[in-house]
């Protein structure tokens, strides 16, 4: 039964869904979610292009630096939410604010796919 079971988590590796994830983004916010991601969603691995990733996550700062994310499946939009914290005199604001919104990625979506 053991070898039956260890086959099909095998089989179901190697010929399963890749787990994989691109962040696109050219900001703070982008730079800090692509350290943290794999602390926050240990399912996915990071890629280097989106051509080569099950998932994309857009990562936008508006002009106040508050993070915006949206995740994609095949242009499908799976998860999206927003980051404001209220640290308005923080230099690095955009950098935490997108180190904040990976966490949440983590604690909803994330959770939810494990």
């Amino acid at each position: 039964m053991r070898t039956v079971v260890v086959v099909l988590l095998l089989s179901a590796c190697a010929f399963g869904e890749a787990n994989t994830i691109y962040i696109s983004g050219n900001n703070a916010g982008a730079v800090a979610v692509r350290k943290d991601i794999s602390k926050a969603c240990p399912n996915l691995t990071p890629v280097e292009s989106s051509a080569n990733a099950e998932y994309v996550l857009d990562i936008a700062l508006d002009a106040n630096g508050a993070a915006n994310g949206t995740l994609t499946k095949s242009g499908n939009v799976v998860w999206s939410d927003s980051y404001d914290s209220n640290f308005y005199h923080y230099s690095d604001r955009g950098k935490l604010n997108g180190k904040l919104l990976v966490h949440k990625l983590g604690a909803t979506f994330c959770r939810v796919k494990k």
